[in-house]
């Protein structure tokens, strides 16, 4: 590793304040490669040439493992670092299927505190992350916090205040993830009025989400209840914006496929592939980020192709509106089809019970471990597939 006396002693390394800053500029110039010049006696660092700027890869995990950094510290360093001059990012990535940041050793330094001195800050990132900042989220939030207001009756800004909204969501008769997702939308729309000059401080920033002991319980579908839904659903009116015909394909797909609401939102006619014949999604769509490839029945082939028939691969293959038109529509079809939407125990059936209700259906087949988690697209260690996901009734126990 070549370290110049010029670097270590300019005026941008010497105004490095963040915690292990100069330390962790050196780890990167010593992943800076060097090669001769032709010709060269290679006795100097002028007679060498840097080969790998803008490749430098010192990711989150390494500043953790090796040298026991913090995400946060390590962001606040590569931060400062890149203020005064000492290096560029040429690449920043979002840590997902190997789309890594690069960097590079920049000379900017040397011009830090003069008038020439060209100032640069970490780019913003263009890839749009699942669903972040997708219509159906501004649609959420959006209503999320005209509930709060109107519940509150805010009608200027001085009346919103912290306590008049824990005692608004501490009212609301909803689910601990719903909980918490109002109390992220009205601290959201906070920081918008500070951020956009509206107000001076947000009296909502310090709102934190509750921690719940015990989350919602919801059980699996069973095979006679999928059927008497599918065989029902055809016979209804159209809700909330959805066909009879397309929430019956709807619930089918999630059945037979294991897709998530957010997932099969996503689905395009495009992602059917009838020589699979599959349902693919691509990874920017998924939970896990992971293309996926589902795989369906060959009798499946003639109903999708005429369910889809007269659209372009660009179309949506289901016109979903917002989660809770969705669950409305799901649980009126429910009603119909006899299925009780709480169980004698208390558990729910709620829209992810499709899903549920394939991880007992392949358990029940005799699927392996291995099968069925390649089907859920589930982790390495089994605990979901195994656990959460699996419904064992008492009738099935008894029957071994």
């Amino acid at each position: 590793m070549f370290v110049s006396r010029t670097i270590i002693t300019s005026t941008a390394f010497l105004s490095l304040r963040a915690q292990g800053a100069p330390q962790v500029f050196l780890v990167f110039l010593g992943k800076c490669r060097y090669e001769r010049i032709q010709g060269k006696t290679a006795k100097r660092k002028a007679d060498h040439v840097h080969v790998n700027s803008g490749e430098l890869r010192f990711s989150y995990r390494e500043a953790k493992e090796e040298y026991g950094i913090p995400a946060q510290r390590f962001t606040r360093i590569i931060d400062e670092l890149v203020s005064v001059g000492l290096l560029d990012i040429a690449h920043s990535g979002v840590g997902l299927h190997k789309d890594v940041t690069l960097y590079g050793v920049s000379d900017r330094w040397r011009a830090y505190g003069t008038a020439e001195f060209v100032a640069a800050e970490r780019p913003k990132r263009k890839l749009s992350i699942g669903f972040a900042r997708s219509p159906t989220y501004i649609h959420n939030t959006v209503t999320q916090v005209r509930c709060i207001i109107d519940k509150c009756g805010f009608h200027f800004w001085p009346d919103l205040t912290r306590v008049a909204v824990e005692t608004c969501l501490g009212r609301l008769d909803v689910a601990s993830k719903t909980f918490n997702a109002y109390q992220a939308s009205i601290k959201l729309f906070g920081e918008w009025m500070v951020e956009n000059g509206r107000a001076d401080i947000s009296p909502v920033q310090r709102i934190k989400p509750v921690r719940w002991t015990k989350t919602e319980e919801r059980r699996a579908m069973t095979t006679d209840e999928a059927t008497a839904l599918l065989r029902a659903t055809p016979l209804q009116p159209t809700r909330s914006g959805m066909t009879a015909i397309e929430r019956t394909v709807l619930y089918l797909t999630a059945l037979e496929t294991g897709y998530r609401m957010n997932e099969l939102r996503c689905l395009t006619a495009g992602c059917f592939d009838p020589d699979g014949p599959s349902i693919n999604l691509t990874a920017q769509y998924t939970k896990n980020r992971m293309e996926a490839t589902q795989l369906i029945k060959r009798c499946r082939v003639a109903q999708y192709r005429g369910f889809l028939a007269g659209t372009s691969r660009e179309d949506r293959m289901f016109a979903m509106p917002g989660d809770n038109e969705v669950l409305d529509a799901f649980r009126a079809d429910l009603k119909a089809a006899g299925v009780k939407p709480v169980d004698r125990r208390g558990v729910k059936v709620t829209f992810h019970s499709l899903r549920y209700g394939l991880a007992t259906a392949l358990d029940k087949s005799g699927a392996t471990l291995k099968e069925r988690m390649t089907v859920l697209r589930h982790s390495t260690t089994g605990n979901l597939t195994l656990g959460v996901y699996t419904t064992v009734e008492v009738v099935d126990l008894r029957s071994r």
